[in-house]
């Protein structure tokens, strides 16, 4: 501290910049650098700090870093398990629907035939417009029935 005429605090910076230029950057591997302590003492001596290399990232920085990632890896696995959550809601609903429309005896059908408006239940019973028109009031009947649900817990 004294040959450079720094404070403790500049002293362990520079320290830091070595260590990361030495162990992050693999300085000491490809530059002919045979003792650590020798290179620093030099740099402190020619510049008076051991400046921060190209892309330095302090202790804190990186450990930010590793926190942004690792809140980002759980966001996308949260997203990924609610995205097949909803997937297998819809498969479900659709299966539930299907089983629907192939038991026109159901109790389940009749209760969806049963709040078509009358025009709708003239509709042609085979046809696609009839499947849409049961499939909407399936899912209104769902709805009140999640909500009902939601009521009553």
């Amino acid at each position: 501290m004294k040959i450079s005429d720094t404070n403790l605090s500049d002293m362990i910076q520079s320290l830091c910049h070595c260590r990361y230029e030495m162990v992050d950057m693999k300085l000491e591997e490809t530059k002919p650098v045979e003792n650590v302590f020798n290179w620093f003492f030099r740099m402190i001596e020619r510049v008076g700090h051991y400046p921060a290399p190209k892309g330095y990232k302090s202790f804190l920085a990186k450990r930010i870093e590793r926190e942004r990632q690792l809140i980002q890896d759980r966001e996308r696995e949260i997203a990924e398990i609610e995205a097949i959550r909803e997937k297998k809601r819809s498969q479900e609903r659709e299966l539930a629907f299907q089983r629907m429309m192939n038991e026109p005896e159901g109790e389940l059908f009749r209760a969806c035939v049963d709040r078509l408006p009358p025009m709708a239940k003239q509709i042609d019973r085979n046809g696609r417009m009839f499947e849409e028109v049961m499939r909407s009031t399936f899912e209104e009947y769902l709805r009140e029935k999640e909500q009902d649900h939601v009521i009553t817990s």
